[in-house]
């Protein structure tokens, strides 16, 4: 009696034994088939190097412009103390400088002067940087000087000095920002004139596939008068900060126009000081490395080994630094799985709040890389 009530106990051990043996295999196969099918053990099997998700390439601009008067050049003097002019090749260099414009790139922290100007709160002083999201290799246009009526300027290209005249005219600067090496930016710099009445024009777009019917875009702007004799290109590390400046020795020239403007009902001139700081994107963080809750482990190995060990979070994006207490936008790279400061989201241009509904405001189209 005894035996028989044991030998159908042994058995139900002995099976129930298997049972669990069988589970723990199939789950150990199922998570090797799972992480088999994943992006970066197929390229370990392909290529031997871990694959990563490669996210957009985006560049992060931050445009500020000081304005003070003529006579206050305790600004300009400080800035050019410390800027380094010689970063920018010789021959692109006597080109601003016979057009009456100045470039230079501060390394390190900035004159104190310009950082008090930076934390200025007085309405009439106060700076409000502009922040530009754009992709690698695309275009912006800063708006440096607001439209007027009629102006006489002279240009000198390629050595030859000649004057023009413009009616409702302004004055901007195109810059491209690119990748450069591991983590710098580079700003590719040419100056514009857009003048004359609003046209309505018909751009090409590119066909996708020859026998497609060639497709038009409308565009509503001003003629464009680009020079693109002083086209240059400066190279920026994170926290480092481009300056462009004008002469005052060169009147009527194109950076006089650029970067000074005169006062209603007075004999004094405003001048401007552009300052640009760049920073970019992690390439190979995808938009949920930082934040993965899942996992494709089986039910019963998570209830034998635990969870999934918490991959090494990978350091933030580098942002440009600034003196003045100003926040970041709240997407800074979208998508990127970034964290997102609070703060106002980035504009569209770098066209003034003042100016942004004048004539010359609408002359922005569709930027085309020179």
């Amino acid at each position: 009696m005894d035996s028989k009530s044991r030998a159908p106990v042994w058995v139900l051990s002995l099976a129930a034994a298997a049972v669990c043996g069988l589970l723990v295999v199939c789950g150990c196969a199922l998570d090797k088939d799972k992480k088999a099918s994943q992006p970066g053990s197929v390229f370990n099997r392909v290529g031997g190097h871990s694959g990563e998700l490669i996210e957009p390439k985006r560049c992060l601009l931050k445009v500020a412009i000081v304005s003070r008067p003529s006579s206050d050049q305790a600004i300009s003097k400080a800035v050019w103390r410390v800027a380094d002019e010689q970063v920018v090749p010789p021959k692109e260099r006597r080109a601003w400088e016979v057009n009456g414009l100045r470039l230079g790139r501060i390394m390190g922290e900035l004159p104190l002067e310009l950082e008090a100007a930076l934390k200025e709160t007085a309405p009439e002083k106060k700076v409000d940087p502009t922040w530009l999201n754009r992709d690698s290799g695309e275009p912006s246009l800063l708006k440096s000087s607001e439209a007027v009526e009629e102006a006489s300027l002279l240009l000198n290209r390629d050595n030859r000095v000649f004057g023009n005249d413009y009616k409702d005219v302004s004055g901007y600067f195109r810059v491209t920002p690119q990748h450069e090496g591991a983590n710098l930016v580079s700003l590719r710099l040419v100056p514009e004139i857009h003048y004359g009445p609003i046209q309505r024009t018909f751009q090409a777009l590119p066909n996708v596939a020859a026998i497609q019917p060639q497709e038009f875009r409308i565009n509503d702007g001003q003629q464009e008068d680009t020079i693109r004799e002083l086209a240059t290109t400066l190279v920026l590390e994170p926290g480092q900060v481009a300056v462009i400046g004008f002469r005052p020795e060169h009147k009527r020239s194109l950076g006089s126009f650029l970067l000074t403007q005169s006062v209603a009902h007075s004999d004094q001139r405003i001048e401007k000081l552009i300052l640009i700081w760049a920073s970019r994107n992690l390439q190979g963080q995808g938009p949920n490395d930082r934040e993965s809750n899942l996992t494709d482990r089986p039910r019963l190995l998570k209830w034998l080994m635990g969870p999934a060990p918490t991959p090494n979070a990978r350091p933030p994006a580098p942002v440009p630094e600034m003196p003045a207490d100003t926040s970041l936008p709240d997407e800074v790279f979208p998508g990127a799985g970034t964290n997102r400061p609070p703060g106002k989201t980035d504009t569209k241009s770098a066209v003034p709040k003042e100016s942004a509904n004048t004539g010359a405001g609408k002359s922005s189209q569709t930027p085309s890389t020179d």
